[in-house]
């Protein structure tokens, strides 16, 4: 049997004290009216239940703020680093400038990457991690412009490229948007331009320039003709080089053997051999 206490009066206001009843409507005065302290009844266990639902709304949105943050501060550090590769492409700076700009710009993009990894748990996804290890790679190569392509660049500088390059080509080839064929083989053409391999920095230009006009990459296009330019004219010209050795060689074998021994030795001589 349902045990309960009677509602009592006390200062013209109704009190009700309940207990172990099973509630299906409550009407406190005239209905219209409800006192203060009863305007929320519930039942115990639908407030625990209210509670944990609230809680875990609470927590999924720090975790959605707490994902935002994240992905807002990697795009931070990809435009940092983005602006600062551009800034050392474009004006003339001694080496140990450009290093430590340089130096800078990669840590920049690292902490880009290990940010997008994080965030690439398939809920939310960035592929700023390409575009990124791309840019590490270009930006040690350093071959964006003319100037760029005349200086030296180290053995590890070369290395690391060539590990960044290799790790988009084995991980992300398939995921890789045209932009990012792009920029991958641009980057391609400048790690075989570093290798001295001419003709393959030709073909991977040539590749990049391809793709940059059919999907109306306008930007790109003139840098990439400007570096096929330069790249035809070294092969061009080491192809002269190598033409012209042989003749030179036998020019020299022709004099040789008409010159008489005492003209061999200054075309001043007086016909007598030197003591």
């Amino acid at each position: 049997m349902e045990d309960y206490r009677s509602s009592s009066r006390k200062d013209g206001e109704n009190q009700v004290n309940l207990t172990n009843c099973n509630i299906q409507a409550l009407v406190i005065g005239d209905g219209n009216t409800v006192n203060v302290s009863c305007r929320r009844l519930e039942y115990p266990e639908q407030s625990t239940a209210s509670r944990s639902v609230e809680f875990e709304g609470q927590r999924s949105k720090m975790a959605v703020n707490g994902v935002e943050r994240r992905e807002n501060k990697a795009l931070i550090y990809y435009e940092m680093a983005s602006n600062l590769t551009k800034y050392i492409s474009s004006i003339p700076l001694d080496r140990s400038a450009r290093d430590e700009l340089v130096e800078r710009a990669k840590n920049y993009m690292k902490q880009c990457i290990d940010l997008c990894i994080e965030l690439d748990d398939g809920r939310v996804y960035i592929k700023k991690h390409h575009f990124g290890l791309l840019k590490l790679a270009l930006l040690d190569l350093n071959c964006r412009t003319r100037a760029a392509r005349s200086q030296i660049t180290s053995s590890r500088c070369i290395e690391e490229a060539e590990n960044c390059l290799r790790t988009v080509a084995e991980k992300y080839e398939d995921e890789m948007s045209e932009g990012q064929k792009i920029q991958f083989f641009v980057a391609r053409s400048d790690l075989n331009y570093r290798h001295d391999d001419l003709q393959a920095a030709q073909s991977d230009a040539s590749h990049a320039l391809s793709l940059a006009e059919t999907h109306g990459f306008r930007l790109e296009v003139s840098a990439i003709k400007e570096k096929q330019d330069d790249i035809s004219k070294l092969i061009t010209s080491r192809e002269a080089m190598t033409l012209e050795t042989p003749v030179a060689e036998e020019c020299m074998e022709s004099l040789s053997s008409s010159t008489s021994p005492s003209q061999k030795n200054s075309p001043y001589s007086s016909g007598q051999e030197m003591e």
